[in-house]
């Protein structure tokens, strides 16, 4: 009796077991699979932001050495050593010589718009550029600069909370643990970056 009972029971169990034994396999791979799909994805990420970074730079690096905004305004130091006239500019560009003076006037106290700027610079016979210079040189050095001052914060943060705990670290160590950080923060390159 005791046998055709095991029996029976054996005859629901195993399905069971079976059924849970794929059910786990399918979960096994498929976490696996979604976490190697996750982690190329990031690191294809990582790379792209390099990649523009990169392109971004090399698109920067000829304006490296662009000269200052000329205190009275592109518009008028242009015009003036092209020995140009208000009333000449205005012809061209359809306004009046009083309403050039005024945009030369909004170019020099940095009111200006770009569309107006574009207008005078194609009456000039001229195309207007418009960008930015990152004030470190380049954008890797931009973000390697910040990256450094974040790692700072962090690790002097966790630092204070070891001297209170009286675990202080060398100031080596705690150097060598700030360039780390860094460096890590550099590729990972986190939203909190800009915080």
């Amino acid at each position: 009796m005791t046998e055709m009972v095991s029996a029976k029971i054996r005859e629901w169990v195993n399905p069971v077991i079976y059924h849970y034994n794929d059910i786990f396999l399918f979960y096994k791979y498929s976490f696996n699979d979604i976490f190697v799909a996750v982690y190329y994805h990031y690191n294809n990420m990582k790379r792209v932001k390099k990649l523009q970074i990169q392109q971004l730079d090399g698109k920067i690096r000829t304006f490296k050495h662009f000269p200052d905004l000329p205190l009275t305004g592109w518009i008028r130091a242009i015009r003036t050593a092209l020995n140009m006239t208000l009333q000449q500019l205005g012809s061209a560009m359809g306004i009046t010589p009083s309403n050039v003076r005024e945009m030369e006037r909004r170019e020099k106290d940095g009111t200006i718009t770009l569309k107006t700027l574009g207008k005078a610079a194609a009456a000039l016979n001229m195309k207007l550029v418009y960008g930015f210079l990152p004030l470190d040189g380049s954008f890797e050095k931009m973000i390697e600069n910040k990256a450094l001052i974040v790692a700072r914060k962090i690790v002097l943060r966790t630092d204070t909370t070891m001297k209170l705990e009286d675990q202080q670290v060398s100031k080596e160590r705690l150097e060598k643990a700030i360039k780390e950080l860094a460096e890590e923060i550099k590729n990972d390159m986190p939203k909190y970056l800009w915080d």
